[in-house]
């Protein structure tokens, strides 16, 4: 797709694209489990595994209306802790143990090394482009994210207040009205392939698959950068 002033709009995605989820994660629950009484496990990618998969099953139950933002805590602790035989805690006692989980992943929040210079980059064209984080989640958590790591001064946009999700079209079509482009005219950069990238080209957008480490493939359907770097480099290369 070719633009003689490059994007008049570049969506991003928020966790796994500027802000290190995974990393945070797996941070939060190894300390987590460290102060607890939790039997030990040699191989400590086993009960990380479990984790990310009940926070996969139970937050897409979340986003399909199935439960409640805070129920889908409760619910993946509840099963996280129940295959470690503990089946006694009543909903007080499991928010309790993910609240402990959560503020060791709120301290551990990061962005990727690439986030501040992409901004910068992206600031510092001669054209430069709208940006917006549209993600898949709850408003206020997200926002204290943004808040958490220096990014609360771009504009937000949820899943929680848009009333659709990634990768329904309408999520994608709402913000370019918001951002006053046409969606051929924006760029929609995420970590998730299906989510992300491929859900926003169907929606009209140049999607662009941010496979970290994965290689680079600008021609791809869709674009594939390894990172943030080579977006901006392609952003240059039509200013």
């Amino acid at each position: 797709m070719t633009r003689a002033t490059g994007p008049r709009a570049v969506l991003l995605d928020l966790d796994g694209t500027l802000l290190d989820h995974d990393g945070a994660s797996r941070s939060a629950l190894l300390a987590a489990l460290e102060g607890s009484d939790l039997p030990h496990e040699t191989d400590v990618d086993v009960p990380l595994a479990r984790w990310r998969d009940l926070e996969t099953q139970h937050f897409q139950r979340y986003l399909e209306g199935e439960l409640t933002f805070q129920e889908q805590r409760v619910e993946r602790t509840r099963e996280f802790l129940a295959s470690y035989g503990v089946r006694d805690r009543d909903q007080r006692a499991l928010l309790e143990w993910f609240d402990r989980y959560r503020r060791l992943y709120e301290d551990a929040w990061r962005v990727f090394d690439d986030v501040h210079p992409f901004l910068q980059a992206a600031a510092a064209l001669d054209n430069p482009p709208t940006l917006a984080v549209v993600t898949n989640g709850d408003l206020d958590q997200q926002a204290s994210k943004l808040a958490r790591v220096g990014l609360d001064g771009i504009a937000l946009h949820t899943s929680s207040e848009l009333g659709a999700r990634k990768p329904d079209a309408a999520v994608f079509h709402r913000v370019c009205d918001v951002v006053r482009v046409q969606p051929a005219d924006a760029w929609f950069v995420g970590d998730n392939r299906e989510v992300d990238a491929e859900g926003s080209e169907r929606a009209g957008l140049h999607g662009i698959w941010l496979d970290r480490g994965g290689g680079t493939t600008q021609r791809g359907h869709p674009s594939r950068a390894d990172s943030l770097t080579d977006v901006i480099d392609w952003m240059r290369d039509e200013q």
